[in-house]
């Protein structure tokens, strides 16, 4: 439905621990090879080193794992309670995904601030299908943002049966 979500993503999955960088922006050298992205934390300000490596998905993300909370397009509160207690697993992997789609574009909504984002739903979707990033296979269950995408789907699909579709995705 909407075409920036034809497309293949890629599984993020954190290498290790997270590594506090430091006040001049730096941090110890990682011992993995694997990709690192910065993560600042919502409940604490601090940043994070997180390194990632990337796969391929191995089925395609469907309207119906947005709106049963599988999607793997999840909130980052989680990887900030696994940065703030000591046994929580809930996935780092949750604060590698929202950093890179961070740098992806505008449409980085955060968990404590989803009410009041200056980007528009067509801007988040886009930044999320830029992006491409998950934090599980689609189908898994991700607690998060995939409301916000369904939410898009509606408005495309409005769009189209007023007959003033535009463009979506960037031109798909």
């Amino acid at each position: 439905l909407v075409p920036s979500f034809k497309r293949e993503f890629r599984i993020v999955s954190v290498v290790g621990s997270a590594s506090r960088a430091s006040e001049a922006g730096c941090a110890e050298p990682m011992e993995s090879a694997a990709d690192i992205v910065k993560y600042t934390s919502f409940l604490t300000g601090a940043t994070y080193r997180l390194a990632y490596e990337m796969r391929p998905a191995s089925r395609p993300l469907l309207v119906k794992h947005l709106m049963a909370e599988a999607s793997g397009i999840g909130y980052d509160q989680w990887a900030d309670i696994d940065l703030w207690l000591p046994n929580a697993r809930l996935g780092l992997e949750y604060g590698a995904v929202q950093a890179l789609r961070h740098q992806a574009g505008k449409g980085a909504y955060t968990s404590n601030c989803i009410i009041g984002q200056d980007a528009s739903l067509e801007e988040y979707t886009d930044a999320l299908a830029v992006a491409g990033v998950l934090v599980c296979e689609p189908g898994t269950f991700s607690y998060g943002l995939g409301a916000l995408v369904v939410g898009r789907v509606v408005e495309v699909l409005y769009e189209r049966l007023r007959g003033e579709a535009r463009p979506v995705g960037g031109g798909g």
